[in-house]
């Protein structure tokens, strides 16, 4: 036993640098290699798609959506399989993926192989935010009606999280959604002469955006 304490003691430099060398190597494993979260998912990584096609049969979706994402998704880098499902207006798609791939990385690979995807004009197909991630709950209480508790979250709280370090989507679920309902008068369409078509194009070319420019009179710039 001396004889051990004497070596450490004559060696004391070199054991401390080791020492030193062991700590730091085990806290860069821990930071880049170790993958630490609230309910660790023993899966492979699994991305979720859904596009809504409203008004369509699942017939109509699963041949002018499903199948076209399908055929996107089918190259992806170590996609294993593909699940879908067609619905009425409604196409839902999950890509399975092998182990060698991270969800990070095979999330940007369906982003990559969605844009090359050719869908009808106003579909777009969005991603599931991983379920594995969610680690917080919360509800708005209050005495307000069911309405304007979804509206606060989809327009205050929601937005406010989102800009919080690290958090990927806040999705939202329950109350009801703030629509605006358009009621044709057939009577006065044909009085007028204007057609459903250029009513549905009034309406989509009011909520289009675009990005503001100074207004020209003469040679001024407002």
């Amino acid at each position: 036993m001396k004889k051990v304490l004497l070596f450490v003691w004559k060696n004391s430099i070199a054991f401390f640098v080791i020492t030193i060398i062991i700590i730091l190597a085990n806290l860069l494993f821990l930071k880049n290699y170790l993958n630490i979260e609230a309910f660790p998912d023993p899966s492979p990584p699994i991305v979720e798609i859904v596009t809504l096609y409203p008004g369509r049969t699942a017939e109509e979706v699963e041949k002018q959506v499903t199948i076209p994402l399908e055929v996107a998704l089918a190259n992806s880098r170590e996609i294993d399989k593909i699940y879908s499902i067609s619905l009425y207006g409604l196409s839902d798609i999950r890509c399975k993926f092998s182990y060698n791939i991270s969800y990070k990385e095979a999330k940007q690979e369906v982003l990559n192989r969605l844009s090359q995807a050719e869908l009808p004009p106003s579909v777009s197909p969005s991603i599931i935010p991983n379920q594995i991630g969610e680690i917080m709950r919360y509800t708005i209480e209050g005495p307000l009606s069911l309405l304007d508790k979804r509206t606060i979250q989809d327009w205050i709280v929601s937005r406010y999280i989102k800009t919080a370090y690290g958090v990927e989507d806040v999705p939202s679920y329950g109350e009801y959604i703030k629509a605006y309902i358009v009621e044709l008068k057939m009577d006065e369409l044909k009085k007028y002469k204007i057609s459903i078509s250029h009513v549905v194009d009034a309406i989509s070319g009011s909520n289009t955006n675009a990005g503001g420019k100074p207004i020209e009179i003469g040679n001024q710039y407002l």
